[in-house]
């Protein structure tokens, strides 16, 4: 058991480490209306703070949930200058958290530990995710 974490620990390293490397090779990418959308909204929660965030005279319709994540992007993007490609990272991290999921659960209900990994490589090694998510 001990040797399959370290090989999920690394499908997932090496997943995010793909990811990564896009994003820097691929500055800017992405479809723009969104991604100005998710900048000027986690600039304006950085800004304003979460309170009365709908009530604002812009266009927003997110739910509630993704302004947490909006507001902590916002803030370390004006700390570190400037949000661009950072609104990115959350996405990234979450394909790392679902990739952990799906090896977890696939053990969890008892299948071979090679086809868990198998699992959690196809979330991590799949390019439908890279171009969702990064691309």
């Amino acid at each position: 058991m001990q040797g399959a974490v370290g090989v999920v620990l690394i499908a997932l390293a090496l997943g995010l480490a793909i990811r990564l490397t896009l994003l820097y090779l691929l500055p800017g990418s992405g479809f723009g209306p969104d991604l100005s959308s998710f900048r000027y909204w986690a600039n304006d929660l950085a800004t304003n703070g979460l309170s009365g965030f709908y009530q604002r005279d812009f266009f927003h319709d997110y739910t509630p949930g993704y302004l947490y994540v909006l507001w902590l992007v916002g803030t370390i993007g004006k700390t570190l200058g400037g949000i661009g490609d950072l609104i990115k990272i959350p996405p990234v991290l979450a394909d790392v958290g679902i990739a952990y999921l799906v090896w977890s659960m696939l053990r969890e209900i008892g299948v071979r530990e090679r086809l868990a990994i198998l699992g959690a490589l196809v979330v991590m090694l799949n390019p439908i995710f890279w171009f969702d998510n990064v691309i």
